[in-house]
């Protein structure tokens, strides 16, 4: 063999043996380990159809009885003030993008009227709603949800197409949480 066709040979080689390794890997089931985002994914993705919530207070933000942005819902349950008290900092703390996110506080039945008018006064922008939380609360752990959320209570995320996308529990950070709503917002084109 001359030369030419030996340098020829040996430069095809270091091209594709890169694309070699990377699809034997691929193809034999090796994945990354890490992720990027803190919250549950959920799989499969629950639609906000199955949720059957209502909004009794009339909110300038609904387009057919949906919130027409991302919405981040709070769920009753233990420790549902310190989860509204966070999602408040959080949405807050994404600056002009808060814009884009929406607090819907899901509960089992509604507060009375003071009780309204109070989180109205503390939350301000909060749309407070009413939903069957054992059904929900069952689907999201069936889709992957930790099971905690169940008595205590947590965050979903929704996106402007209504599909539950992200659900936190209660051991999560508020820059954690951040962190992952500006990536989300920065990548995301719709609401």
């Amino acid at each position: 063999m001359n030369r030419g066709r030996l340098t020829a040979t040996a430069l095809i080689l270091i091209a594709a043996a890169p694309l070699v390794v990377a699809s034997w890997l691929y193809f034999s089931g090796f994945r990354p380990a890490g992720q990027s985002n803190e919250g549950v994914l959920l799989n499969p993705i629950l639609t906000d159809a199955s949720l059957s919530w209502q909004v009794p207070v009339a909110d300038p933000r609904l387009e057919d009885g949906r919130l027409a942005n991302w919405v981040l819902i709070v769920l009753d349950g233990d420790d549902a003030e310190a989860n509204l008290f966070k999602s408040r900092q959080v949405v807050t703390a994404l600056g002009r993008e808060s814009e884009r996110m929406s607090r819907l506080y899901l509960r089992r039945d509604l507060p009375d009227e003071g009780g309204l008018q109070g989180l109205a006064l503390e939350h301000p922008g909060l749309a407070v709603g009413t939903a069957e939380l054992d059904a929900l609360l069952r689907e999201l752990v069936a889709a992957g949800a930790p099971e905690t959320i169940q008595r205590q209570g947590g965050l979903v995320l929704a996106d402007p197409l209504g599909n539950l996308v992200l659900v936190y529990d209660n051991n999560y950070e508020g820059k954690a949480l951040l962190k992952d709503f500006k990536r989300l917002l920065k990548a995301s084109k719709i609401g």
